[in-house]
């Protein structure tokens, strides 16, 4: 399997990318507002396992307020950023639908729980090139006498 440096690079890019990807449609279409921090706040959401049964966990998240179309929206982010309460920040959002808007800093994306799933499978990508691909390639490139 030959794999160029121009597509390890590109698939490392997609990888980075998955985050975004999954709010393509607002970064691209989205109406933009600005909303205010209104606080931090927890909530326990039951959840259930194959192997580690069931239970309750507590999870934190920051919400913010902003206004559209002569109402007001809340924007709920799943994490805790530790933003000041009255901070302002740009909340991008759908306008036929408000209630689903997300923090315009593609970099807050990055801050989320889930990340961590694109840095297991960076790292697997990465791990899988540089150990079996491209050593494989220098072997087959050198000239046999």
């Amino acid at each position: 399997m030959k794999v160029t440096k121009a597509q390890f690079y590109i698939i490392s890019i997609l990888i980075l990318l998955i985050p975004v990807s999954k709010e393509y449609k607002l970064y691209l279409f989205g109406e933009t507002a600005e909303g205010v921090v209104l606080g931090s706040g927890s909530y326990f959401q039951e959840y259930s396992t194959r192997y580690n049964g069931s239970g309750v966990r507590k999870l934190y998240n920051t919400m913010l307020s902003f206004e559209y179309d002569n109402g007001d929206y809340l924007c709920v982010s799943n994490m805790d950023l530790d933003l000041p309460i009255g901070e302002k920040k740009t909340i991008l959002f759908n306008k036929e639908n408000p209630k689903e808007s997300i923090l315009a800093n593609p970099m807050y994306l990055y801050a989320s729980r889930n990340i961590i799933w694109v840095a297991i499978l960076f790292i697997i990508w990465h791990a899988f090139y540089w150990s079996f691909i491209r050593p494989y390639q220098k072997k087959i490139s050198k000239p046999r006498p």
